[in-house]
């Protein structure tokens, strides 16, 4: 099925290009509103738990880094299917204290909304629910960053808004669904560099992790992957 064939992707990864180079690799999973749903209400879900168990079956040289006790429902979005960047504060507590950046991290934000955030619910319903407002983190570090386009060759900023009034308005964290980015950050509080598979959930935490990583323009590492 997709978990083993996306496990067959990552180990891979991990056996051609980052066994032993010396650098660390973990991994973490993000719980969807399924998982709340049957937790606290009973409803039907996938085991969890069992996914969990064979990615670290199947990954036992990547430190797995549970993040399900870091959330709750309400963290999410009503009418969408991700979280909201200002209510992860526990999961990057969590990721950076793992990763051995949390004194890298200054946790400061300016906090902004965005009105009419009309996620993948909105359009399922009939019922033409109120719109979220989508709440996204700004500090001069993540002001400067600059985010590099490998696919159309083009340099963004964090945040696209643009492409908020697209299709999909979750699309305005690092410009959606792209196969290769590169965040430059000019004021890194380290020259450590770190690699994210991601999926759209990735895309608003990135960011609040982005001010303890220093990337340069490695042009026959990113070869390797494109």
């Amino acid at each position: 099925g997709l978990v083993d064939y996306s496990l067959g992707r990552l180990e891979y990864i991990y056996n051609k290009y980052l066994a032993g180079n010396g650098g660390k690799t973990f991994i973490s999973l993000i719980p969807d509103k399924n998982y709340f749903f049957g937790k606290d209400y009973g409803y039907p879900a996938p085991d969890y738990n069992a996914l969990a168990e064979t990615v670290q079956n199947r990954l036992p040289n990547t430190t797995y880094i549970d993040i399900f006790d870091c959330l709750s429902l309400s963290d999410y979005y009503r009418t969408d299917t991700h979280w909201s960047q200002n209510r992860l504060g526990s999961v990057v507590s969590k990721l950076a204290s793992q990763l051995g950046v949390s004194d890298l991290l200054s946790g400061q934000y300016t906090e902004h909304t965005l009105e009419g955030f009309k996620g993948v619910y909105y359009a399922q319903s009939a019922l033409y629910p109120k719109p979220d407002d989508l709440v996204y983190l700004t500090n001069p570090i993540l002001d400067a960053c600059t985010v590099y386009d490998y696919e159309n060759g083009k340099t963004y900023g964090i945040y696209n808004f643009d492409a908020f009034a697209g299709e999909d308005g979750y699309n305005f964290f690092l410009s959606g669904t792209r196969a290769l980015l590169r965040i430059d950050n000019p004021n890194a509080a380290s020259d450590r560099e770190l690699i994210v598979f991601r999926d759209s959930f990735g895309s608003s935490l990135i960011p609040l992790l982005a001010e303890a990583y220093n990337t340069q323009d490695k042009k026959d590492f990113y070869e390797f992957i494109l």
